[in-house]
């Protein structure tokens, strides 16, 4: 009797290890594909406000002055309205300040969200050049989802790099996070973050658009959840010190 149970426990054991160790060999990129608008309940929502609001994406960027110069600074041109195409659609979370020290994961998932995808000039060779970039948001006057901007806040090679769950996770590879638990995409203050949450620690990665340094942080360096908020209150700190009342938090 003692002898099955020893093999019982063992058995036990041995199975509780296995799904420790599957569970830490999750792919980042799988993980980070939970932010696709394919993983949402409102995926028909969001894919027929992206061809149906009165903001056309592709009307836009084609007549764009801004893209007009980022295009004219690589020797190229849209040729045709065609030659435009669109990228994965993602979450991203709107966290605004004051921001919380205790439970960050908690205060960006209860925020408000919404989708935002790339914009590409799809050239002659098959790549696909980032240009632009597009948001769809519900509207104040009758709660719809439909495309309330383009160009964004998120240059084109920030966008493109978010919205590529292969991408991402080179990048929080790359400052040394092999597996994660959760995954969330979130903006404030304009810039965009990734916040990553492991079993050692919780970690947030800045994807700074104009400029590799904002608010004391480098882009694409990770940083403790409480390093980050630290650098994010220090700043508004030095906003408000100086008179500055009304801060843009988005």
């Amino acid at each position: 009797m003692k002898f099955k149970i020893f093999t019982f426990l063992l058995l036990l054991i041995l199975i509780l290890s296995v799904l420790n160790i599957v569970s830490a060999t999750i792919p980042l990129k799988n993980i980070i594909d939970k932010q696709s608008v394919n993983y949402s309940s409102e995926k028909e929502s969001v894919l027929y406000a992206q061809v149906h609001s009165k903001i056309n994406p592709k009307e836009e960027v084609f007549i764009s002055q801004n893209v007009n110069h980022i295009l004219k600074e690589k020797n190229k041109k849209i040729n045709n309205i065609n030659e435009i195409i669109y990228g994965n659609i993602f979450k991203e979370y709107h966290l605004i300040p004051p921001i919380n020290n205790v439970d960050l994961y908690n205060q960006i998932l209860n925020s408000r969200y919404s989708w935002k995808f790339p914009i590409y000039l799809h050239e002659t060779d098959g790549t696909n050049l980032p240009i632009s970039s597009a948001l769809i948001d519900k509207t104040t006057a009758d709660n719809n989802l439909k495309v309330v901007e383009v160009n964004t806040n998120s240059s084109p090679e920030i966008c493109d790099i978010l919205s590529d769950s292969n991408k991402l996770a080179k990048v929080i590879e790359n400052v040394g996070i092999d597996n994660a638990n959760n995954i969330l995409i979130f903006t404030t203050l304009e810039q965009d973050f990734v916040y990553v949450s492991t079993n050692d620690n919780n970690y947030i990665i800045p994807l700074f658009s104009h400029g590799d340094s904002w608010f004391g942080m480098k882009s694409m360096t990770k940083y403790t959840d409480k390093e980050f908020v630290n650098f994010i209150t220090s700043y508004i700190n030095s906003l408000q010190a100086k008179g500055v009342k009304n801060i843009l938090c988005i």
